[in-house]
């Protein structure tokens, strides 16, 4: 995922916004480098490698839920069995 950020986001970025990489960004205060470039960089690469497992898990996670649905909703014979005599009984009574 990494790389996916590294190789192909970030040079997308450099080419809207001229920075191929915010790691050179910083300013200092009373000889203290505050290096806000680095967090930038890495708060892109934090969205778009969760954005990227979202958009996998999200629709694996409703296929399987789909597939666990279908199974369980079919009815096992005698338990059909059992549910066809209660209703009998119900009208009859």
């Amino acid at each position: 995922m990494n790389s996916l950020v590294a190789d192909l986001v970030m040079p997308i970025i450099a080419a809207i916004g001229g920075q191929p990489s915010f790691d050179s960004l910083d300013f200092t205060i009373n000889d203290s480098v505050f290096r806000y470039g680095a967090f930038i960089t890495s708060l892109v690469s934090f969205v778009i490698i969760a954005a990227a497992i979202f958009f996998v898990v999200k629709p694996a996670s409703m296929t399987l839920e789909r597939l666990k649905g279908k199974e369980e909703e079919a009815v096992p014979d005698e338990e059909r069995r059992h549910q066809e005599l209660l209703a009998a009984l119900r009208a009859r009574g």
